[in-house]
């Protein structure tokens, strides 16, 4: 009974040096300082070692925006985050909160916001998966196969998809010309 209690927080310990460590490498680039001749290979390294610390940390976001592009952006506004993070830090008394501001809104908001523009598919509000499936009916051939409409909206659910094919066979907009696994849809008075 001991052990397995042992063995949790030895787990919790572990989870806990991993964020410690995750956290260390993300602000990296605020305690860097302008020191060395080769002061953008070190800034380039940390955001390439942030970059891999978000993927393990579950924030792909990185595999399909380019961070770096978002910071050459704003760069302007990333070594001004730098510069007030480092204020007083030889001293002791520099804060990391503009670095976090700038990390968390630029690199993690700004990277999200970004893969939504382009995807225009990651939404939360009400009603959205519902559009998804109908802009995907609009964009099929009169004919089509339902595995062909689930292919087209592969973030929403089947019983999302069958309830939207549902109400449209009600106001008889579609008609279920074949049932079954390879199921088929017509579009009505297009």
């Amino acid at each position: 009974m001991v052990e397995p209690l042992c063995d949790q927080i030895m787990q919790k310990i572990k989870q806990a040096a991993e964020l410690y460590h995750m956290l260390l490498l993300v602000v990296a680039p605020a305690s860097a300082g302008k020191t060395s001749a080769l002061q953008d290979v070190k800034e380039r390294m940390a955001r390439l070692l942030t970059l891999l610390f978000l993927y393990q940390a579950g924030f792909e976001v990185g595999r399909y925006i380019s961070l770096e592009h978002l910071i050459e952006n704003q760069r302007e506004g990333y070594y001004d985050a730098l510069y007030k993070s480092s204020q007083g830090r030889h001293e002791g008394k520099h804060t990391l909160l503009p670095w976090w501001e700038y990390f968390l809104g630029v690199m993690l908001l700004a990277g999200y916001q970004e893969l939504e523009r382009r995807t225009g598919e990651l939404t939360n509000a009400h009603g959205a998966k519902t559009e998804l499936v109908l802009a995907a009916i609009r964009k099929l051939p009169e004919r089509f196969r339902y595995t062909d409409l689930a292919q087209a909206c592969p973030n929403v659910s089947r019983p999302t998809i069958k309830r939207v094919l549902a109400r449209l066979s009600e106001k008889d907009e579609v008609e279920c010309v074949k049932s079954g696994r390879d199921a088929i849809w017509e579009k009505m008075g297009s």
